[in-house]
């Protein structure tokens, strides 16, 4: 069972994998410079009801249908999702002559997965060797693709020579590091709930959705504000406000106002960090740093969840439930260093 599981979650990756880059790209192209921000925030709307609507139906169905519902409730979503593709979505007249890069493929992939992996084993007493080997292996593919890519630039999987874009470079590592960081507060968010005495799973979600309450009321307002005046301020606000919440949690626990507080600051970072990626760079690069961009986030998301899963597990055994306080600082540590690049962000320059 638990091979199947992990098996179908890959292919279902794989189908999600695709969506966020050619979602971007076609938003980011009809949009233009002037109205980034706005549709940023636009696309942004979905990843933020995840966290208010999804641990809320999660706790339902597990509390009173079975786990597998919580697999049968994407298939009617995804049909609709489907069927308003086919009907809506341009039909491609803009064709590349290039084919897929294999070597690529062969080399990022495993790479990533392997990172990943050695990440998640270094808490257990008994993964030290498989660790080093995940580490290891990752880091060799890793860079092994980035000469590949330097090296063949126009035909490769992803072109990291875009990466010389100041906007692109200080936005993906901005997003990158808050990844990590308030990845690791939403894994430990619902754990702390369900360690306290007679909380259920239900009670893990009604925790976590004031975190997206409070990012659908900053999200518009992140839009205009990055239209308007550029991403540096609202990201920077937005980062201090999560680290203002996060703060709260590592204090006395995680709690609604902590959580609303986090939810405000995320809506302002997502969408504001997001569009100033793209702003200087040429629509033909645009889909190549859509898909960096996305591939960069969600390791960072990965990674947040295994260094923090790690971090809660070695801590736990000294210190027990007070193992989640330092948990949360550590987040905090984090989610602070993603201020270095987006201090460094570009200033906004007036559309003409």
């Amino acid at each position: 069972m638990r091979g199947t599981l992990i098996a179908f979650r890959v292919l279902q990756g794989v189908g999600g994998g695709l969506l966020m880059p050619i979602a971007q790209t076609l938003l980011a192209r009809a949009a233009g410079p002037e109205r980034l921000g706005r549709v940023m925030a636009v696309i942004s709307i979905p990843s933020m009801l995840a966290p208010a609507l999804g641990p809320l139906l999660g706790g339902v169905l597990v509390d009173h249908l079975s786990w597998r519902w919580m697999f049968y409730v994407n298939v009617p979503v995804c049909v609709v999702a489907l069927l308003l593709a086919v009907r809506l979505l341009p039909g491609g007249e803009e064709r590349g002559a290039g084919r897929l890069d294999l070597l690529g493929l062969a080399l990022l992939s495993p790479g990533l997965a392997a990172l990943v992996y050695g990440l998640s084993r270094l808490g257990e007493a008994a993964g030290g060797t498989q660790a080093v080997l995940g580490l290891g292996l990752g880091a060799v593919l890793v860079v092994a693709f980035v000469v590949h890519s330097l090296r063949q630039s126009a035909d490769t999987l992803i072109d990291v020579g875009l990466f010389r874009d100041r906007g692109l470079t200080t936005s993906v590592a901005a997003l990158f590091c808050y990844s990590v960081g308030v990845f690791g507060v939403l894994l430990l968010v619902p754990l702390y709930s369900q360690s306290v005495p007679g909380t259920n799973v239900l009670d893990a979600g009604l925790l976590v959705a004031p975190m997206g309450v409070g990012a659908i009321v900053t999200i518009p307002l992140a839009g205009r504000l990055t239209d308007r005046i550029g991403a540096r301020l609202p990201g920077v606000a937005g980062i201090v406000t999560v680290l203002a919440g996060t703060l709260a949690c590592a204090g006395t626990g995680p709690s609604a106002v902590a959580l609303f507080v986090i939810g405000l600051g995320h809506g302002l970072v997502t969408p504001s960090i997001m569009a100033s990626a793209y702003r200087t760079l040429p629509g033909a690069a645009v889909p190549g740093a859509a898909t960096a961009s996305q591939i960069v986030i969600r390791v960072g998301s990965a990674l947040g969840a295994a260094v923090i899963a790690v971090v809660l597990q070695s801590l736990s055994r000294s210190y027990g439930v007070a193992a989640f306080s330092a948990s949360f600082a550590w987040t905090l540590v984090i989610i602070a260093v993603a201020l270095v690049p987006a201090l460094m962000i570009p200033r906004h320059r007036p559309v003409p």
